[in-house]
């Protein structure tokens, strides 16, 4: 179309399209949940932080990227999940706390040569649907701005564990319109504000799928949902007279088949 010369895109889909607001969930900007304030000295991310984070989530949170930043600190939160046969999922536990990126060590990509030697197999969620960074230009498109920086593609839930679902189009992925059966993704960023030392902004991308139908695939498929969380907290500046203060966690949240969940800290 004429217009793909203005606005880069895919499959009249334009990049700007599939940006949406920032997800409404108050753990991810009321201070009390991730205080900015240090506590003697150092940030401290609270005890029950996770627990509550996916509770309150309208769905189960599969994927999310999300970085604040405000009053000179910086919050991230990431969390990527994958499915486990429940046989594997002890032996999963023992090598996460040996190394916190295992999941990712044991992530299925379809490789022969390492199938033969993989003791188990953690299925991703979701996978990447398509890549807009190379059909996109900050300089043709100011929308996209950012964009590009991170997470300048769309996430499907994946094929290998949501076999029956049906793969939307792209059209219908955008979040005005948001006509994907079961699941719903967002992707935001509100560029970087400054007012003197002080600087605001968010950015991020988060896919959500229906608890019940989540349930049911692992029932049918004697699966369990892991996800590994990353939580982090620091001071957004930094210089060779000041030390930067930071804190990171990382857990692992399970939910099995009949509903219970269980986090372990790594």
């Amino acid at each position: 179309m004429w217009l793909d010369r203005f606005i880069p895109g895919l499959n009249d889909v334009w990049v700007y399209e599939m940006r949406s607001y920032p997800p409404l969930h108050r753990l991810f900007w009321l201070p009390e949940f991730l205080p900015m304030e240090k506590e003697k000295g150092s940030y401290k991310i609270p005890e029950n932080f996770v627990s509550v984070l996916m509770k309150e989530s309208q769905g189960i949170i599969l994927n999310l990227e999300c970085s604040n930043v405000d009053n000179q600190c910086r919050k991230y939160i990431s969390i990527t999940s994958g499915v486990i046969k429940n046989e594997n999922l002890e032996d999963f536990i023992v090598e996460s706390k040996k190394d916190s990126y295992a999941i990712y060590d044991f992530q299925y990509r379809g490789d022969e040569d390492r199938e033969n030697n993989q003791k188990f197999w953690v299925y991703s969620t979701c996978e990447e649907r398509v890549l807009f960074s190379n059909k996109a230009s900050d300089i043709k498109d100011p929308l996209s701005k950012g964009h590009t920086e991170l997470k300048n593609y769309i996430i499907d839930l994946s094929k290998n564990v949501f076999k029956d679902l049906r793969k939307p189009d792209l059209k219908e992925l955008r979040p005005r319109v948001n006509r994907a059966d079961k699941f719903l993704s967002c992707k935001w960023y509100e560029p970087e504000m400054e007012s003197g030392y002080n600087k605001t902004g968010t950015y991020g991308y988060l896919v959500f799928v229906d608890k019940g139908y989540m349930l049911s695939v692992l029932q049918e498929n004697l699966w369990t949902l892991v996800c590994k969380i990353i939580v982090e907290l620091g001071d957004e500046y930094s210089s060779y007279k000041v030390k930067r203060e930071e804190t990171r966690q990382e857990f692992l949240w399970l939910m099995k088949m009949d509903g219970s969940v269980e986090i372990i800290g790594l």
